[in-house]
């Protein structure tokens, strides 16, 4: 089992572009160990097809004319830690496979369809007014251009490309390319490339929008929460119907990055036996199979695994809390299976 010090190194690799360096990336990352690795979007060689569309000046993806920005929606009030606003136009025919939020921010995983039937997959992040704005790498290339009629800058180089702006509420949004099915390698024409990459880009970003806010849902919705328990993160991925992803965490007062008190809550497609995983049986929460145990090598904390429907339902306790604490929140809380998508509820009350 991956170690929590090998997890938090893989968070710090990716802390820039998190929303929210306490919560949502943290849980994200520690859910990783107990979860498939999403599929990689791997790179073909486009060779002679490539060459003709630059020939024939016809972009491979999108067309380099920008389409007219996308009216934002204000949100009538302000957003809570588990609430939404950020979405994509529907309209755009760009799908949304992930989102998650905090109270620091919100995002989304997002993916344009290409040519080479391979998606284009980009990470939408939006900050609040007074959010540090985002720098860039050394080696990196800004340019200044234009989104949704907002300056904004183009950053790119060093393996990264990202369009950065704030709306006229002083959000700042930010696209960033996660997978480029185009080639690189020798011969191919990194002119094309940049200009399709830059123009799908400047595609995402005109479609993104706000809306008045929404909460998350998932297959939990808990009971009374004691000793000042609180919402801290969650994502969720159901883009297909054989494969859930929930990743929540749940924190207590004065949490420090050193010291965190908070509870870690996964739920994932598979069934799973807890015994093969050196857990114990517990008696059954709610009608439904239980075990609990240390969490791998970690001596501080330890795992309530739940078989709920087709998926495995895992709590991860704070540092100190006891077996019979994380049985009582589990106990108290309402248990959805997870491939009921359309039944799950808001998961605080």
């Amino acid at each position: 089992m991956t170690t929590l010090d090998e997890l938090r190194r893989t968070l710090e690799e990716r802390a820039t572009t998190a929303p929210d360096g306490h919560g949502l990336v943290q849980a994200a990352q520690v859910g990783a160990a107990r979860v498939r690795h999403r599929r990689r979007v791997t790179r073909v060689i486009l060779g002679a097809g490539l060459a003709l569309a630059v020939a024939v000046g016809t972009p491979v993806v999108v067309q380099q004319r920008r389409a007219a920005p996308t009216p934002a929606i204000v949100p009538d009030r302000a957003r809570l830690a588990d609430e939404m606003t950020l979405n994509i136009d529907p309209a755009a025919g760009i799908r949304v496979g992930q989102w998650g939020t905090s109270a620091s921010g919100q995002w989304l995983e997002v993916f344009v369809p290409t040519s080479t039937g391979r998606d284009y997959q980009a990470h939408v992040a939006a900050y609040p007014p007074g959010h540090p704005e985002r720098k860039a790498y050394p080696g990196q290339t800004v340019e200044m251009t234009e989104s949704q009629g907002r300056p904004a800058r183009y950053l790119h180089g060093s393996h990264l490309e990202m369009l950065v702006w704030r709306d006229a509420g002083g959000n700042q949004i930010s696209v960033e390319r996660r997978a480029f099915p185009f080639p690189d390698g020798p011969g191919a024409s990194s002119p094309a490339q940049d200009s399709l990459d830059r123009a799908t880009l400047q595609k995402i970003a005109e479609a993104v929008r706000f809306e008045a806010p929404r909460k998350i849902r998932m297959p939990i919705r808990f009971g009374p929460l004691r000793d000042g328990l609180r919402f801290g993160s969650m994502s969720v991925q159901h883009d297909e119907p054989q494969r859930v992803q929930v990743v929540m965490a749940m924190e207590y007062p004065n949490t420090r990055s050193d010291n965190r008190r908070q509870i870690d809550i996964f739920v994932t497609t598979g069934r799973r036996n807890g015994e093969e995983s050196g857990l114990t049986a517990v008696p059954d929460i709610n009608g439904y199979r239980a075990w609990y145990g240390p969490y791998g090598d970690n001596k501080r904390r330890n795992l309530l695994l739940l078989q709920v429907g087709q998926c495995s339902l895992e709590f991860i306790t704070s540092p100190g809390m006891t077996r019979q604490q994380i049985i009582d929140l589990s106990t108290e809380a309402k248990l959805i299976p997870c491939e009921q998508v359309d039944a799950w509820e808001p998961p605080i009350s």
